[in-house]
């Protein structure tokens, strides 16, 4: 019995002991992890209380919402552009249509001249607002603007270097800059001169070529430039009546499809059209300008 006591006795201490072992409380966290939350915790308030970092998100915030401001302008921009093009060309066709008429008519003989210029000038004016709207629309679309929006459309085209500015040589090639460009000179000035007095051009009905033509011209327009012939022109059947020298010179531009005729400042080219310089203007849109008055 003693021995039986002794045992249990013995058995109950060992339970307890492993208890109290199991029950042992963690030993506390370091300090050092209390101060890291602490330095966390004085870093946050700092940055979401200092006014540096509170104007530099301001800063982001306005740089987001004009970013946002700038791709919606774009996008409407360019559908505008794509759409005014669209539109632009079926314009360009309308007057294509019209002037095709309007000419038959005239080498008839049902229609007059001046039913005929009208037409031109319209397509013209159209051809002109076309190029623009795919100019503009291409600076704005192509990874190369930013070297064509450097292009100073003020200075004198012929004597920039066109090379780094695929667009703008593009437009010069396909004849649809010489708008931009300007001509001067004593020869470019008697020219411009010349293209605005009447002359009468034979009886009706009469054919006249063009190189009697020049000769009217420089007797009674005092058009007295060199003349580059290199395009074996057709003759022009005469109205009969005064035009501007630039109207006649239209006139054998409207009879010879692959003609240019085209100012230089040595005097005028008479060019095939493939042949032409693409830095030429025309003497249609040279007689458009206007000289700068002079202050």
């Amino acid at each position: 019995m003693t021995r039986t006591v002794v045992a249990s006795l013995l058995f109950g201490a060992m339970m307890i002991a492993v208890a109290k072992a199991q029950t042992v409380t963690p030993p506390p966290a370091p300090a050092k992890n209390k101060a890291a939350d602490s330095l966390d915790a004085l870093i946050g308030a700092a940055l979401a209380n200092d006014a540096d970092v509170k104007l530099a998100r301001a800063k982001v915030q306005l740089a987001e919402a004009e970013l946002a401001r700038a791709r919606q302008t774009v996008t409407h921009r360019v559908v505008a552009l794509d759409s005014s093009v669209r539109e632009q060309k079926k314009a360009i066709a309308t007057a294509e249509t019209g002037l095709q008429l309007v000419t038959a008519a005239y080498q008839k003989g049902s229609a007059p001249l001046g039913d005929v210029l009208p037409y031109r000038e319209k397509l013209e004016t159209a051809q002109a607002k076309l190029a623009s709207l795919e100019t503009e629309l291409k600076l704005l679309t192509e990874t190369e603007k930013r070297a064509t929006q450097h292009v100073d459309w003020s200075v004198d085209l012929k004597a920039a270097d066109l090379s780094h500015y695929p667009q703008a040589k593009a437009l010069i090639v396909r004849g649809k800059l010489s708008a931009f460009m300007k001509t001067s000179g004593p020869i470019p000035d008697r020219i411009r001169k010349a293209l605005d007095k009447p002359v009468k051009l034979g009886p009706k009905d009469s054919k006249i070529t063009f190189e009697q033509a020049l000769e009217i011209f420089k007797k009674d327009a005092q058009l007295d430039v060199p003349v580059r012939n290199e395009f074996r022109v057709a003759p022009v059947t005469s109205l009969g009546e005064e035009l501007p020298v630039g109207a006649w010179l239209q006139l054998f531009a409207d009879s010879n499809s692959e003609l240019r005729l085209l100012v230089r400042e040595y005097g005028l080219l008479v060019s095939k059209k493939e042949l032409a310089p693409p830095d030429a203007i025309t003497v249609g849109d040279f007689w458009k300008q206007r000289p700068e008055k002079k202050q």
